[in-house]
């Protein structure tokens, strides 16, 4: 189980339970680290000046919103810092919606809410007043110095809380949608039936990444032939053998085959 990253109240109506908040996703597993070729040590990235050509340190940079003509406004970290939102400890739904109205071009990053002890009842009232009337609610919460917009829904047993994207954060379509063209019936109705013979539930764990295992077989096979270079950071360690080093791969191509 993931570890929690928030925890506060949800509250609807006259009711309030205590909830945490834990990632619903996770990004890719398999990661490659850019090296220096010559002993490869991890490469760290640098802020640098190309007028100067120099690493600028921390402690001299600042930030800028760009107007016309290459020009910057100037914003001092203590003045974003005055704009941040008062931290809160409430997601407060404020009105529910129909689950199925919220296209999906606006949901961003899901994750779920975990009852503390003794908010079970309430937690399971809501989970089963949603799911039956096919509802979201709507909420605003502020995580890690920025207010979110967001949509509390249910998945499976448990709720989920989707950050969303503002309206003002879509792009529009136009221009990209061809002129309306005649067609005929045949190929439509043709179509149609196609689709309905392709059509089965979906069931994502069908599914696996491709790229990421085709990666891991190339890590294997590199790891087979030449195997693992030592960074200077690891230069006072045993050496791992070939054959614990194929079943770390393994165990890695595993999970991918397997979904996990």
């Amino acid at each position: 189980m993931a570890t929690d990253i928030w925890s506060g109240t949800l509250t609807f109506g006259l009711v309030s339970m205590p909830v945490r908040l834990l990632p619903a996703v996770t990004g890719r597993a398999t990661a490659l680290t850019m090296l220096h070729e010559k002993d490869a040590a991890p490469l760290e990235r640098r802020m640098v000046c190309p007028e100067h050509g120099e690493v600028v340190e921390p402690d001299e940079q600042v930030r800028g919103f760009e107007v016309p003509d290459g020009e910057y406004v100037v914003v001092t970290d203590e003045e974003l810092e005055s704009l941040a939102p008062e931290r809160s400890r409430a997601i407060e739904i404020e009105e529910f919606v129909e689950l199925d109205a919220i296209d999906p071009l606006y949901f961003d990053r899901p994750y779920y809410l975990k009852p503390e002890e003794g908010a079970e009842r309430p937690y399971r009232l809501l989970v089963l007043a949603l799911r039956d009337s096919g509802k979201a609610g709507i909420a605003r919460f502020v995580l890690r110095e920025r207010e979110h917009l967001v949509a509390v829904s249910v998945v499976d047993d448990a709720l989920s809380l989707t950050t969303l994207h503002y309206h003002r954060q879509r792009v529009s379509p136009e221009g990209l949608v061809p002129e309306k063209t005649r067609v005929s019936h045949d190929a439509l109705d043709d179509l149609k039936e196609h689709i309905e013979e392709q059509t089965k539930a979906f069931d994502p764990s069908d599914y696996r990444d491709e790229d990421e295992l085709r990666l891991m077989e190339l890590v294997k096979e590199k790891a087979k032939e030449e195997g693992a270079e030592k960074s200077p950071r690891a230069r006072g360690r045993s050496e791992i053998s070939g054959e614990r080093l194929e079943k770390m791969i393994d165990r890695a191509i595993e999970e991918i085959e397997e979904g996990r």
